[in-house]
């Protein structure tokens, strides 16, 4: 991966900044399963952020985006944020373009035979969606409040759909008994959600500090395809997490989980399946032999050794040890 980025910001009197640049990106992949690939984008942005009466901050933004493969696209964005003593509102929307990768177009292609598996389709569109989201902080001594109702209406969704050998549209290196997944632009996809959180941090004094954080979020997401889609089918509906630190002069102790809800699936041939519940855990603890600057650590991620992966067949790491030394160089005083 190339890449470039140049930006000149500038300051007015009145409270706007004006922010303008480009960038430019060269991908390129050498691969004996994929091929040989690559794909060049360049895009202008300019944004706006606008302070008006000190409390109402309104930043509009446009970029125009060229790829070689989909042409040139205008990307329209906007947020808003007002906040009157503890209050805050906010809100956003906008739109955005994702670029089929190297795997979802040649996944499989540059192989001499694929008994069964995910088959790539370099005919893929851009995926286009708009989001909106309206919220809400309050801040009260210590603790932030937060919560988030969103929506994104997808076209051209790209996703791992089940096809038939027949509907394959190549077939060069695929066998007509095989099972494949075909990646796939689905018709639409729409994702309403609501996203709640919590934090706190407390100093109690200079050197022994308490921060914890909670959340939940609903997701809800609806298609007018036909044929079941892999991560469509596979996504959490609820989700809530957690994370609770303590920090002194001396060390920094920290614990963080998250549980999902979501539909259970079996594939016995694989002898896979994805459990309806799931709860992993992590904790940290580091060591400070000279404050922000060097320091040992331990970390213990998936404490409880779950068996749970968040798609059919990938199953998640287990119980996973691993310890160090973090050396800063120019640390924070």
């Amino acid at each position: 991966l190339w890449q470039a980025l140049a930006f000149y910001e500038h300051k007015f009197k009145t409270g706007t900044t004006l922010v303008t640049g480009g960038q430019f990106q060269d991908r390129e992949i050498t691969s004996n399963d994929r091929g040989n690939h690559t794909v060049k984008q360049v895009a202008g942005f300019v944004m706006i952020n606008q302070v008006i009466a000190n409390n109402l901050f309104i930043s509009p933004a446009g970029r125009v985006d060229w790829d070689e493969r989909a042409g040139t696209e205008l990307v329209p964005q906007i947020n808003l944020s007002w906040r009157k003593g503890i209050i805050q509102l906010r809100g956003s929307a906008g739109k955005t373009i994702r670029q089929a990768d190297f795997t979802e177009r040649y996944n499989n292609y540059n192989k001499a035979f694929v008994p069964s598996g995910s088959i790539g389709n370099p005919n893929l569109e851009a995926e286009r969606s708009w989001s909106y989201e309206a919220g809400a902080d309050v801040f009260i001594e210590g603790f932030k409040g937060s919560v988030t109702a969103f929506r994104r209406d997808q076209q051209n969704v790209i996703d791992w759909v089940t096809t038939p050998y027949a509907n394959m549209p190549r077939k060069d290196n695929l066998s007509p008994m095989g099972t494949y997944a075909l990646a796939s632009n689905i018709a639409k996809v729409n994702t309403s959600g609501l996203e709640t959180d919590l934090i706190y941090s407390k100093h109690f004094n200079k050197h022994h500090v308490v921060t914890g954080s909670a959340g939940l979020v609903w997701l809800d997401s609806e298609t007018n395809g036909s044929t079941p889609s892999f991560y469509i089918s596979s996504h959490a509906k609820f989700l809530t997490n957690f994370a609770l630190r303590y920090e002194n002069k001396f060390l920094a102790v920290c614990i963080n989980g998250v549980y999902k809800h979501r539909k259970p699936q079996e594939a016995t041939a694989i002898e896979a399946e994805v459990d309806a519940d799931c709860f992993m855990m992590n904790g940290r603890i580091d060591y400070f032999l000279l404050k922000n600057r060097i320091s040992l650590f331990g970390e213990m991620d998936n404490i409880a050794d779950a068996r749970c992966g968040d798609l059919l067949g990938p199953q998640v790491p287990g119980r996973w040890l691993m310890g160090g030394v973090k050396i800063e160089i120019g640390g924070r005083k």
